[in-house]
Order: structure tokens, then C-alpha cells, then sequence
């Protein structure tokens, strides 16, 4: 490669390898998958261990490192739900032209993360960042047909 970019491109590679693995990875194996010499191997495993991209368990074997942790830390789970479902939303209300709500599991009940609101005239209420019992909701009736969330037993909240 005549731009200069081919030692991060063979540590990216390496670093792909190891982060997608299902299990800790071996240095031989990196080896044999990338077929880079091994002192290429050893050289870039160690400035990625350096920087936190990779890490090494009592094995000696290659997983990814803190440095993802730190990242994924930062984050908000829920907003990165609601930006990869707002396309299928979107959709799914232009096409019915109806309100479509997206919730999840809640400590007490059913939490909406995201609305997209009906084109007709009379809409409902933005249900966005409200927990309501899952028995008074539509969403919640589902997550527990598909045993999502356990079945209550006893009486139910009346509301």
C-alpha cells in the first residue's frame, strides 16, 4: 500500500478478528487467520494492548479490551434503541398512518422510549418516557404473550 496506512490497516484487521470472536482468541491464531508474520502479530497485539483495544485473560488468550467498555459506557442504551428502530417507526406510521409507540421492560410496569405520532387530525397523547403497568397496555399486553415479561399473579392495579 502506497499511502501509508498499512500497519493500521493490519491492526484493524487484527483487532476485527479478535473483537468478533465468539471466544478469547489465541496469538497462533490470529496468526494463522490474518497469515502476518508473527513478529507483525506480536508487535501490533502489543500496541493494541497498550492502548486498551485488546487485553489478555489468565489464558494468555486475546479478548477485546476496556477501552470498549469505556466507550459503551457512555452511551444511553435506550437512545441507541430508539435511533436503530426510528427508520422501522417512521415506516410503520406512514404506512398506517397511524401513532406507532416503541417500549421496553420497566422496574415497574412498561416504559415507552419513542413515539411517532398519527397523521390524522384527533392523535393520542405522546406516551414517550411514561411507565404505566403493562395489564393497562397494548405493548405491554404483548411482551406478555411472548414472555417477554412474567405474568402477574394476584390482583391487578386498578387504574
Amino acid at each position: 500500500m502506497s499511502n501509508g496506512t498499512q500497519s493500521i490497516d493490519r491492526a484493524a484487521e487484527i483487532l476485527s478478528l479478535v473483537v468478533r470472536s465468539d471466544d478469547p482468541i489465541s496469538y497462533t491464531e490470529v496468526v494463522e487467520e490474518t497469515a502476518l508474520a508473527r513478529s507483525t502479530v506480536s508487535r501490533l497485539l502489543s500496541a493494541l494492548e497498550r492502548n486498551g483495544l485488546v487485553e489478555r485473560d489468565g489464558d494468555g488468550l486475546y479478548r477485546g479490551g476496556s477501552l470498549f467498555a469505556t466507550y459503551a459506557s457512555r452511551f444511553d442504551r435506550v437512545e441507541n434503541l430508539v435511533a436503530a428502530a426510528d427508520p422501522t417507526l417512521q415506516r410503520l406510521s406512514e404506512e398506517t398512518g397511524e401513532t406507532v409507540n416503541l417500549a421496553m421492560p420497566g422496574p415497574k410496569g412498561v416504559v415507552q422510549v419513542a413515539q411517532v405520532d398519527s397523521t390524522f387530525v384527533l392523535g393520542a397523547t405522546n406516551w414517550a418516557d411514561v411507565e404505566v403497568p403493562p395489564h393497562c397496555s397494548a405493548l405491554g399486553k404483548v411482551m406478555f404473550a411472548y414472555d417477554v415479561i412474567p405474568l402477574p399473579t394476584g390482583r391487578l392495579e386498578r387504574r
